[in-house]
């Protein structure tokens, strides 16, 4: 704890802010200063407001549409968890989560193959196919820099090519812009660079891609914090606005590489605020 306390200050963290955050460290992860697992698995299975509601089992996909965002955000959770294993962080969790959203992924592929009537999004989904297998693959292998630049590539072809789709399906349905959901889409991305630039992947781009990721989730929370939420739900949206200069803060600081665990237990805190709020919208 005390080592967790002495990277914050390097950051010029205000009191208040830091007080809230080890509070958050102490009751989220048990024995932060041995190991530095940032969740059990029991906490994991205690807490569901982790999982991306947009994912959760209860919010079933019903077209192609619903299916093509999640294999957007899909795309992204898998690639993130690869490099949490590859830098030994979160292995137990990161482990569980990439089984399940490998699954997810072929389902997802298979439910747009089933629904999908469009030649145009036929011929990608061919590629995209492809794309899968060869995603999968890598991701059996040990880690190398060589496959860590594979599943980058995969990862963001993925998120492209589920992106075209939801482009040539967005008139017929609105809720492809749903603000709350683009927000845990866009969270899982800043995730994805955030840990792959602490794998060695810190080249102009990826700094280039988490800066307009972190200004993109940035935008979203200025416009959540101007709607109402009813339900209680204010708190929280305040929650939200709270942690998310935290996390941004760290997240600009990437090159710093010291605060992982930190940065991704406000992460979590961000999500689990967003799964309630979308989990209200459905």
């Amino acid at each position: 704890m005390r080592l967790i306390l002495k990277q914050v200050k390097k950051i010029n963290l205000k009191l208040p802010v830091l007080s809230t955050l080890v509070l958050s460290l102490m009751i989220s992860v048990p024995s932060v200063a041995g190991n530095l697992s940032l969740l059990t698995t029991a906490t994991l299975k205690a807490d569901k407001n982790l999982v991306p509601s947009s994912l959760s089992s209860e919010l079933s996909a019903s077209n192609t549409l619903d299916a093509a965002q999640r294999l957007q955000i899909l795309s992204q959770i898998i690639a993130k968890d690869y490099f949490f294993i590859a830098q030994q962080l979160r292995e137990e969790q990161a482990n569980i989560e990439i089984e399940q959203s490998i699954r997810a992924m072929n389902k997802q592929i298979s439910l747009i193959h089933a629904k999908n009537k469009n030649e145009d999004i036929a011929n990608l989904l061919t590629y995209l196919q492809d794309v899968a297998i060869d995603f999968k693959h890598v991701l059996k292998q040990n880690y190398t820099k060589k496959n860590g630049t594979l599943v980058l590539d995969y990862s963001e072809t993925l998120y492209e090519g589920a992106q075209s789709i939801i482009s040539q399906l967005a008139s017929k349905n609105e809720k492809h812009n749903d603000l709350i959901a683009q927000q845990q889409l866009i969270l899982q991305r800043i995730s994805k660079f955030y840990i792959a630039y602490q794998a060695g992947f810190s080249d102009k781009t990826m700094t280039q891609q988490l800066q307009k990721s972190v200004a993109e989730f940035e935008e979203g929370v200025n416009k959540i914090s101007h709607q109402h939420y009813g339900n209680g739900l204010e708190n929280e949206v305040n929650k939200l606005k709270r942690y998310w200069p935290i996390a941004k803060k760290f997240y600009l600081g990437m090159e710093k590489g010291d605060l992982t665990l930190i940065v991704f237990i406000s992460t979590d805190h961000i999500n689990s605020s967003l799964n309630k709020l979308i989990i209200s919208q459905s």
